[in-house]
């Protein structure tokens, strides 16, 4: 997956800004899920401290 950063165009001549692009249906607890399902395979027997756990969430939306 690509990151979810997305560009607003802007046109100096328009007198509006241009909306974006509407993003597809994520969700985050599905993604921690599935980031600490492959964390737990990759090292086995080993626990995601609390904090760590939010370094696997991908990258926020800049507005």
């Amino acid at each position: 997956m690509k990151g979810l950063l997305v560009p607003v165009q802007v046109s100096l001549t328009a007198d509006r800004v241009l909306p974006e692009p509407a993003l597809p249906d994520f969700s985050f607890s599905k993604y921690l899920r599935r980031s600490a399902a492959r964390f737990t395979r990759a090292n086995p027997g080993k626990v995601i401290p609390g904090e760590e756990a939010f370094d696997l969430l991908p990258p926020q939306r800049v507005i």
